[in-house]
């Protein structure tokens, strides 16, 4: 069974849309998914995401959809169990978990895209000559931090650089499609669920 991951972001721009699929294919690739990848979909907006999610679960056949969006908030003490994702977004966004949803059909990026970038330094600073890395956050419990606090320090550290202040609509998929997904995995515990339920369903 194929599948097709439903990822947030891309806005309405034909571009953008493109640059995520690319992006988040590279990072799948890296991740030694090259010969079974999922499917790589531009959600755009965080809604437009669920809705479309939803309506290829109603109709999957041979395929295995699954949602990737942002937490935009820690996860709580309560929500560690394996419908995590499905209880984060009914307690913060007001979802209905769509009938005959399996737990891991819900996958989160905590708290925001960003938090991914923020934990390969090395892929900073490759993007962005003069990165000023100190003023980064720790690499640790990086995903009980606001997205405000990630977003502000990857503003400020690279606004320093060559390349100037971090632009998400610039920056934000090539990025992706260059970190290091070890590393990301070593970092940030939801990315490795991440990936542990792309590989339950791609092997």
């Amino acid at each position: 069974m194929s599948v097709i991951l439903y990822v947030e972001g891309g806005g309405k721009g034909k571009a953008l849309r493109s640059a995520l699929r690319r992006g988040f294919s590279s990072l799948l690739s890296s991740a030694g998914f090259t010969g079974r990848m999922p499917r790589v979909v531009a959600g755009g907006s965080r809604s437009s995401t669920f809705d479309s999610f939803a309506t290829a679960h109603a109709s999957a056949a041979d395929r295995y959809p699954m949602m990737l969006v942002d937490s935009e908030s820690a996860i709580t003490a309560q929500g560690q169990g394996p419908a995590v994702g499905w209880q984060h977004l009914e307690q913060n966004d007001r979802w209905t978990r769509p009938l005959g949803t399996a737990d891991d059909q819900a996958q989160l990026m905590v708290t925001c895209m960003e938090t991914w970038l923020l934990a390969d330094r090395d892929a900073l600073e490759r993007r962005f000559p003069g990165l000023a890395s100190h003023r980064l956050l720790s690499p640790d419990g990086l995903e009980q931090r606001s997205t405000s606090d990630i977003q502000s320090s990857l503003q400020r550290a690279t606004e320093t650089s060559s390349r100037g202040r971090y632009e998400k609509a610039r920056d934000s998929f090539d990025l992706i499609g260059s970190v290091d997904p070890d590393v990301l995995r070593d970092r940030l515990p939801y990315f490795g669920r991440f990936l542990d339920a792309l590989q339950a369903h791609t092997a």
